[in-house]
């Protein structure tokens, strides 16, 4: 019994560290295990607002900081440019780049992969701001 237990803990503990993803930013540009991914323009705490971009420079993403008194902490209003749509995350700027990259919203080419922003939205747009 004990050396099931065993077994099971190492192969979960295995197949959680290579699954996990490091997300550095390191002079706007996002990387992810090594790999540039996107650019971040000015998503300091006290921004009014960010862009994430693709490597060249394209802005494809617009991000707003939103605070309400009523909703413990704050969070954020994330505008997909080319198709208009809106989410509202309670995800800081490296736990949603990972996010973008888990769900492949950003293609090799650096565009917005435009169903996988349909999926997204449908997945985590909740209304943060519809709940007071």
């Amino acid at each position: 019994m004990k050396l099931k237990s065993v077994l099971f803990l190492a192969a979960f503990a295995i197949g959680t560290t290579v699954n996990a993803q490091e997300v550095k930013i390191k002079k706007e540009i996002a990387s992810i295990d090594g790999k540039e991914y996107v650019r971040v323009g000015d998503c300091g705490m006290f921004a009014k607002e960010c862009f994430i971009s693709n490597l060249e420079g394209e802005q494809l993403i617009l991000i707003k900081p939103l605070e309400d008194p009523k909703i413990p902490g704050t969070y954020f209003q994330v505008t997909f440019l080319e198709t208009n749509t809106k989410v509202e995350i309670k995800k800081t700027i490296k736990p949603f780049i990972k996010m973008l990259h888990e769900n492949k919203i950003v293609t090799d080419e650096g565009k917005l992969n435009l169903e996988r922003v349909k999926v997204f939205s449908e997945k985590y747009g909740n209304r943060i701001s519809a709940k007071k």
